[in-house]
């Protein structure tokens, strides 16, 4: 019964090789490129400093940046823990470290942690993100200015 099951199952595993085996070949044909992002989320980082104190609050962001005709696609992922209540929102902001800036992208809200989604992104919005002049910002009702926050950096490899 097994293998009757794998000999029906075989041809659909084929098609669908064949498929994602075509589908790089026109990504890899047509110059796409495409470059990781990560994000490390702390309490340190916030700025404005939190009202209400939360320094084990943390999250992470990792993103994926892949050229598409006109710009980028960015498929993303966030998660978080510790916080010292809901997650209200989740942003991406225009930012130097250290510094408040205007927000560029929402996110999520309410944000639930492994909130994940993807975003159009010019390419002068893509210089940012690639030159670490971004940073992702989540905010909750004790800081509604923002919890944890972390820049955006190019992943290594």
């Amino acid at each position: 019964m097994k293998h009757r099951a794998l000999l029906l199952a075989g041809p659909f595993v084929i098609v669908a090789f064949l498929a994602f085996a075509s589908a790089v070949g026109l990504a890899a044909a047509s110059g796409a490129r495409t470059m990781s992002l990560k994000s490390a989320l702390t309490a340190r980082q916030e700025v404005p400093p939190q009202t209400f104190k939360v320094i084990r609050a943390s999250g992470a962001f990792s993103a994926t940046l892949v050229k598409i005709t006109k710009g980028y696609r960015l498929y993303w992922k966030l998660t978080f823990k510790r916080l010292s209540g809901k997650a209200m929102s989740g942003y991406i902001h225009k930012g130097r470290p250290g510094r408040h800036g205007p927000a560029f992208f929402h996110l999520c809200s309410p944000c639930m942690s492994g909130a994940h989604g993807r975003a159009y992104v010019a390419p002068a919005e893509m210089r940012l993100l690639k030159d670490g002049l971004m940073y992702v910002n989540v905010r909750t009702a004790r800081n509604p200015a923002g919890e944890i926050r972390g820049q955006i950096r190019a992943a290594a490899g």
